[in-house]
């Protein structure tokens, strides 16, 4: 975002994504209500900002902010949940036949378009109300790393590390070296890749130290 939200942030979001649907509609070729509602794209997001002293974070879906403060411990905000489904549905897709894998792919984003509980970022007008919104009052020096689902992979599934050590590399090595790990395991022979539907996910993060304001 450009600016930081004012006011109630579910409706600022909810502003966010009637722009983005108005758009998509000028833009498609064909009309979004009939459009079958597995070819919707969707995605995660993480958003972070701050206002006097109070750091605040809004989640939708997948993504993982993990919090260091100054001689402190790693607070990680995630759904767990979100995870464990996910891995659960991968094996289960991952064991079918390629024609029926793809039926069930296309059946879980038809959903994720359509029941309220389960969208995400996109062209539905719901996801709004999904957001997990969070407060923190950070101590200057504190460290924050914002990362896709596909960077948190590192420690989970593949438990690669812990949070701890994730949080670590991030501030001494910077993101770039946990991103070099994760697709150096990734090509690697013995991996089990059952547990994830695509043998590789965009894996992205962002590292912010809090400053004095």
């Amino acid at each position: 975002m450009a600016e930081a939200p004012a006011g109630d942030v579910t409706s600022y979001f909810e502003t966010v994504l009637a722009r983005l649907r108005k758009r998509a509609a000028k833009a498609s070729k064909v009309e979004l209500e009939t459009a079958p509602r597995e070819v919707w794209p969707i995605a995660s997001g993480i958003w972070m900002w701050r206002d006097g002293e109070t750091t605040h974070f809004a989640r939708l879906g997948d993504c993982v902010a993990l919090i260091l403060p100054p001689g402190g411990d790693v607070e990680v905000l995630t759904q767990v949940e979100q995870s464990d489904l996910e891995s659960r549905t991968s094996r289960e897709l991952n064991a079918l036949p390629p024609e029926k894998k793809m039926e069930g792919l296309r059946k879980i984003r038809a959903i994720q378009n359509s029941e309220a509980h389960r969208t995400l970022f996109g062209l539905s007008p719901l996801a709004a109300s999904n957001l997990n919104i969070e407060t923190r009052i950070l101590p200057e020096g504190t460290h924050v790393c914002l990362m896709t689902d596909g960077l948190w992979r590192l420690v989970d599934p593949y438990a690669l590390m812990s949070a701890d050590d994730l949080m670590k590399i991030a501030v001494s090595e910077g993101v770039e070296a946990l991103a070099r790990k994760l697709r150096a395991s990734e090509r690697a022979d013995n991996r089990d890749t059952s547990n994830r539907i695509k043998a590789s996910d965009d894996a992205c993060g962002v590292l912010v130290r809090i400053g004095d304001l």
